[in-house]
């Protein structure tokens, strides 16, 4: 293959990539609430976030996030959050991060919606990545 088919092959695979990663960006992995099973959501959190966030949210150690605070955790976007809970995250200021699932590797994707839609439904509000990108502004 001559070097220039080369090129043209690399730029085509990364062009695909970009157009790829810009229709995620553009919001889909932002949770329609109407579609998110709640309950399966409230389930998945008494059996696996309960344990550090606690039944109330507020966190049940010094620095693992308080899921009630206004001005906190839940400000963020749908990506970004599914994003945290699905690799695990660690906040500034916390003396242990949160593992990928909680802790649970059997979690499904759609168990991570459900339980970020829980949280958001009970503790927080539904923020999309058009105004989480606004409020950063």
């Amino acid at each position: 293959m001559s070097s220039t088919r080369n090129t043209s092959l690399v730029g085509t695979f990364f062009a695909a990539m970009a157009i790829a990663l810009s229709s995620t960006v553009a919001g889909a992995n932002e949770i329609d609430p109407a579609s998110a099973d709640i309950a399966k959501g409230e389930a998945v959190y008494n059996g696996t976030c309960v344990a550090c966030h606690g039944e109330t949210g507020t966190g049940e150690f010094d620095g693992i996030p308080d899921l009630t605070d206004s001005t906190g955790s839940l400000l963020q976007d749908d990506e970004t959050l599914l994003h945290h809970i699905t690799e695990g995250y660690q906040s500034e200021g916390s003396f242990m991060g949160m593992p990928a699932k909680g802790g649970d590797p059997d979690l499904t994707d759609e168990d991570i919606q459900n339980v970020l839609a829980y949280i958001r439904a009970t503790f927080g509000t539904q923020i999309t990545l058009k105004e989480a990108r606004s409020n950063a502004n």
